[in-house]
């Protein structure tokens, strides 16, 4: 009798868990999928790409993330390598934003695909994760226009170094912007696996940052100007 009394509660504790479990698992993909349908939404304003993108939508799919874009004409003016570069900055920043938000890093795994349509034009931009059982994170874009491959990621990086060297080095504080830039991956190799390990990724770069503003006497600001002309390749004109 008591043993079957204790069975009895066993079961029911071991049920209530599995309900408690149950809820929890139902309450975080309702907030996931919030995340994904609204953080791109407000990225496009925060990066100042909204004259480009009319508007975007998730596209719920099982093993990857999928976003469709209906595209401005604005957008159709801009030469490829600016084309990539805009989904490119789009992509690098949503995924910072998946680091950085509870129970949203277990997406940075994800392989991400860009369906941007304007008119009868059709851009598909494609982020694929070569191996999603690791921690460290490397990946490869390419640009697809109307079926026909146009653009890789190679091919962007090697255009934004030439840029780069168009626009040369700028001073902040009396320091080159190079300097600090350097410094600063010095400092993220020191403490990451070389800037790869997405756990402790999330805890360093608070970290570095605030090194850097030490070490030059920057502000944030200036910091993430820098940052952007040597990491997104977005310049803007330091004071």
């Amino acid at each position: 009798m008591k043993l079957r009394i204790k069975a009895l509660i066993l079961a029911s504790i071991i049920m209530i868990f599995g309900m408690i479990y149950l809820v929890y698992m139902m309450f975080h993909f309702r907030n996931t999928d919030q995340f994904l349908q609204e953080t791109p939404v407000i990225m496009i304003e925060g990066l100042g790409i909204e004259k480009f993108i009319a508007d975007i939508i998730y596209v719920k799919e099982k093993d990857s993330l999928h976003y469709t874009v209906e595209l401005k004409e604005e957008f159709m003016n801009l030469s490829t390598f600016e084309q990539f570069g805009l989904f490119h900055l789009f992509c690098k920043q949503f995924r910072f934003k998946m680091m950085y938000t509870d129970q949203m890093d277990q997406l940075v795994h994800e392989d991400l695909y860009i369906t941007a349509v304007y008119k009868d034009e059709v851009f598909e931009y494609e982020v694929i994760v070569s191996n999603k059982q690791t921690k460290v994170l490397n990946t490869n874009a390419t640009l697809i226009v109307n079926n026909e491959s146009v653009y890789t990621e190679s091919q962007f990086m090697d255009e934004a170094e030439v840029q780069l060297e168009k626009i040369g080095v700028e001073y902040v504080n009396g320091f080159s912007d190079s300097e600090i830039i350097e410094f600063a991956r010095r400092m993220f190799r020191l403490v990451t696996v070389d800037g790869k390990d997405i756990e402790e990724l999330k805890n360093s770069l608070r970290l570095v940052t605030n090194a850097v503003m030490e070490e030059f006497g920057i502000t944030l600001e200036e910091y993430t100007k820098i940052y952007k002309k040597y990491y997104l390749f977005v310049h803007e004109k330091t004071n």
